[in-house]
């Protein structure tokens, strides 16, 4: 856990608790892989190979198709990308006294290296779990509906937010070009919830999975657990000697 920092992002009031892909297999294998997120994921992000079974079953590639494109893509149709993987996974609780956050874009990070148009595609989707009841009182997620059609300079006016209202168990996702923020809590009761961020895999990990979580801990998850942390072939970070499919497994040269 890290206590409440005097960054303005936070705020002394925000306990975070962040790499919960290294916590154990839990938040990953009961939160991320749920089939509903893996649907979620599948029809936004439009992979060439989604993660689970929860997207349907894949046509027959041919053999040289993850290198050499046979048919061009479309951004509305995809592929655009070859699957997706985890970006970040954090528990955050928000206490009483607690300021609202300032509203941002999970893809503020890569600006002005990424830019995205109102017709671009999406390429993160954030969704945060509820541990506790979301309530308009005790720091809800403020959410700036349609913002994601927004041109980038653009800034939302407080009348144009939402909250997150929702009991403990649901889940809200929100898109990574989409507005959002922390709320205030005015009551005694913290708010807790567990915030993950999936990404298209050629997009740059805002916690580097593969030194976050120990390959030793990584081992022991389920194949599809893997898989979304990002140990898959797709034609980027690969390294010699490992097979694409599972990077954790060795090789024809027995590097592992």
């Amino acid at each position: 856990r890290q206590p409440g920092g005097n960054q303005d992002f936070y705020g002394p009031t925000i306990e975070t608790c962040p790499n919960l892909f290294s916590r154990g297999e839990i938040f990953v294998q009961q939160l991320v892989l749920n089939p509903v997120v893996l649907n979620v994921l599948a029809h936004t992000l439009l992979p060439k190979v989604p993660s689970g079974p929860a997207a349907g079953p894949q046509e027959p590639r041919h053999p040289l198709e993850d290198i050499f494109p046979l048919q061009p893509r479309d951004p509305k149709l995809g592929p655009n990308c070859h699957h997706y993987r985890a970006s970040l996974g954090s528990a955050i609780q928000v206490k009483k006294g607690s300021k609202p956050q300032v509203l941002h874009l999970e893809m503020d990070i890569y600006h002005p290296y990424i830019v995205q148009a109102p017709d671009s595609p999406d390429w993160s989707v954030a969704v945060t779990f509820a541990g506790t009841d979301f309530t308009a009182e005790n720091g809800a997620t403020h959410i700036v509906p349609g913002s994601h059609r927004w041109e980038w300079d653009r800034d939302p006016l407080p009348e144009e937010t939402t909250q997150g209202v929702m009991p403990k168990g649901s889940a809200l996702f929100w898109l990574g070009k989409t507005f959002h923020g922390l709320g205030r809590n005015t009551t005694d009761v913290p708010r807790t919830g567990f915030l993950a961020i999936i990404q298209v895999n050629w997009q740059s990990q805002e916690e580097n999975q593969f030194v976050a979580v120990p390959r030793e801990l990584v081992k022991t998850y389920s194949e599809q657990a893997q898989r979304i942390l990002g140990y898959r072939g797709g034609n980027v970070v690969w390294a010699t000697g490992y097979e694409l499919e599972n990077l954790l497994r060795a090789g024809d040269s027995g590097i592992l």
